[in-house]
C-alpha cells in the first residue's frame, strides 16, 4: 500500500460539506481512511443528538461520493418529518401526483386553508383525538427546504396547487351507505329519543376516499374524527392524495352539517384502510405509512359515553378480523367491557322502494337513493336485532341473511403489529424502518443533502458507487 498523501483534484466548498476539504487532506493510507471515517460517524452521531436530529433511525456503515466529490453518508429519518422540513414531495420534486377519479363539481381553491377547521369535531370532548395532520398538508411550507443544495429544492410548490378534488362511483356507494347508517340512528330520536340512545360508537375503516365519503354520509348525525396522519407523495405507497382530495370535495358539506348537528352526537372515528400498505422497494416507493391512533378505553367509556364499538369494513370477507395495528386497541376495549361488533358495507344496498313517510330518517334513505341494512325497508331496521344496543325505533319483517360482523369479537393475535397478548403489550411492535425514508448526510457536518433515491441527487450520479 503506498504512503503517498491523498491528493484532491478541486475544491469543494458547498454548504454543509466543507468537512470534505480537510478530511481529504488528511488521509494519508487506506488504514488511517478507515480509521478516519469511523471517527467522524461517532462525532456525527453524538453532534446529531445535540443538534436535534433524535429521529434518526439508522446509520449506514458505508459512505459515498457524490458527482462533485464530497463524501456522503446514508441515514433513515421519519417520512413525515422529513416533508414537514423540506416539503412533502421531498426527493420528488416536479413528479405529479395520481388520482383515481375526477370531479366535474366547481371547486373553491380559496376554502382549502380552512379545510383542517371545516373537518374538525363538532364537540369539543371528541378534540383531543383529532388528528389534523392531513389536512392540514395543502399549504404547509417545509420549515428547512432552503437549506437543500439548489437542484434538491429548486421547483417547490404547494401540496394545493397538485391537489384536486375527486368523485368516484365507489365514494358515491360509500356516501349512500353512510347516510343509511345515519338513518337507523335519526330514527332514535322519533318520540323523544336521541342518537346518543344506543350508546355506541363508529369506527370507520375504509380505503381512503371511501372513508371520507362514508362519514360525510353520516355526517348529519355522527360526529366525525378523522385519525389521518400522513402525506401525500408522488411515490407515497399510501395513496393519501386520494383521501384528502375526497376531503375537498365534500368540505362545503362536512362544513354545513356540522354547523347544524344536533348535540350530543355519537363519534365517529375516520381512518383510511390503506395505512398500512405493502411496502416493498425504497428507491421507488416513499414510506408514508402509519398506525391507527385510537383513544384509550377508559376515555371511550368516560369521555364519549359508549359501551359498544361499531367497526365498519369494506365487505362481509373482511367482518371477522380487525386490521393489524387495531388489535391491541379491540382487546383492551372488549377486557373493559366495551362490546366490539363489525358490519360491512355489503349489507347495504339499494332497493326500488321508497320510504313510506317524511321523518328525518326517512329523508336520509331518500337522499342515500333508497338505500338499506339488508336491502329493503322491511328488513332495514333489523339493524337493531343484530346490533341490539337500543330499542328499534320501527319494526323489521325481514331479517339480513347473512351478517357475519353481528357475532364478531377481537382474539388476541401477533403480528407486525400487535403484540398478540391478551393484556397488551407495553410497546407494541413495528416492522423494521416502518414511516421513514433514506437520506444522504454530509459525512463531514450531519447535514442533511436529500433523500437518498432522489433523481436530482448528485450522489445518485456519482460514478464510483458506494465506497468503503
Amino acid at each position: 500500500m503506498s504512503n503517498e498523501p491523498f491528493e484532491r483534484d478541486e475544491l469543494v466548498d458547498k454548504p454543509g460539506i466543507v468537512g470534505a476539504r480537510w478530511w481529504h487532506a488528511s488521509l494519508a493510507d487506506e488504514q488511517a481512511k478507515i480509521a478516519r471515517r469511523t471517527a467522524l460517524r461517532g462525532v456525527l452521531i453524538a453532534g446529531g443528538a445535540i443538534a436535534g436530529l433524535g429521529a434518526l433511525l439508522a446509520m449506514c456503515v458505508k459512505a459515498t461520493s457524490s458527482k462533485d466529490g464530497a463524501e456522503v453518508t446514508d441515514a433513515r429519518n421519519a417520512a413525515l418529518e422529513m416533508q414537514r422540513e423540506y416539503g412533502w414531495n421531498f426527493g420528488a420534486v416536479g413528479e405529479p401526483l395520481v388520482f383515481d377519479g375526477t370531479s366535474e363539481k366547481p371547486f373553491d381553491p380559496s376554502a382549502l386553508p380552512r379545510l383542517a377547521d371545516d373537518l374538525r369535531p363538532a364537540q369539543a370532548e371528541l378534540a383531543p383525538y383529532y388528528q389534523a395532520t392531513l389536512f392540514q398538508a395543502p399549504y404547509a411550507m417545509p420549515s428547512s427546504i432552503g437549506k437543500l443544495p439548489p437542484e434538491e429544492s429548486a421547483g417547490f410548490k404547494p401540496l394545493a396547487e397538485a391537489l384536486k378534488p375527486i368523485a368516484t362511483p365507489s365514494m358515491e356507494s360509500a356516501y349512500a351507505r353512510g347516510k343509511s347508517l345515519a338513518s337507523l340512528f335519526a330514527a332514535l330520536a322519533e318520540r323523544g329519543g336521541k342518537t346518543t340512545d344506543a350508546n355506541t360508537a363508529v369506527i370507520v375503516d375504509l380505503p381512503g376516499p371511501e372513508a371520507v365519503a362514508f362519514a360525510a354520509g353520516a355526517a348529519g348525525v355522527f360526529d366525525p374524527v378523522f385519525l389521518f396522519e400522513n402525506w401525500p407523495h408522488p411515490r407515497g405507497v399510501v395513496r393519501t392524495q386520494e383521501a384528502l382530495a375526497a376531503a375537498a370535495y365534500y368540505q362545503p358539506l362536512f362544513q354545513k352539517e356540522r354547523a347544524r348537528l344536533r348535540m350530543p352526537a355519537p363519534a365517529m372515528f375516520v381512518l383510511d384502510r390503506r395505512r398500512l400498505a405493502n411496502y416493498t422497494d425504497e428507491a421507488t416507493q416513499f414510506d408514508n405509512r402509519y398506525v391507527a391512533k385510537l383513544p384509550a378505553a377508559a376515555n371511550i367509556k368516560s369521555a364519549l359515553h359508549a359501551v359498544h364499538l361499531l367497526y365498519v369494513v369494506p365487505t362481509r370477507a373482511d367482518a371477522t378480523r380487525e386490521l393489524d395495528d387495531l388489535n391491541d386497541d379491540f382487546l383492551s376495549y372488549d377486557r373493559a367491557g366495551i362490546e366490539v361488533r363489525s358490519l360491512s358495507l355489503d349489507t347495504f344496498s339499494q332497493s326500488t322502494q321508497k320510504p313510506d313517510g317524511g321523518a328525518p330518517a326517512d329523508q336520509m334513505i331518500g337522499e342515500s337513493a333508497n338505500t338499506y341494512y339488508g336491502g329493503s325497508p322491511e328488513s332495514h331496521y333489523s339493524f337493531f336485532v343484530d346490533y341490539p344496543w337500543a330499542k328499534s325505533p320501527r319494526p323489521a319483517t325481514l331479517r339480513v341473511s347473512s351478517n357475519p360482523g353481528a357475532s364478531y369479537v377481537p382474539s388476541p393475535r401477533a403480528s407486525a403489529y400487535s403484540t398478540g397478548v391478551p393484556g397488551g403489550g407495553v410497546t407494541r411492535p413495528r416492522p423494521p424502518n416502518f414511516g421513514t425514508v433514506p437520506i444522504v448526510l454530509a459525512l463531514g457536518t450531519g447535514v442533511i443533502l436529500g433523500a437518498r433515491y432522489s433523481r436530482s441527487g448528485s450522489w445518485n450520479r456519482a460514478s464510483g458507487g458506494y465506497g468503503g
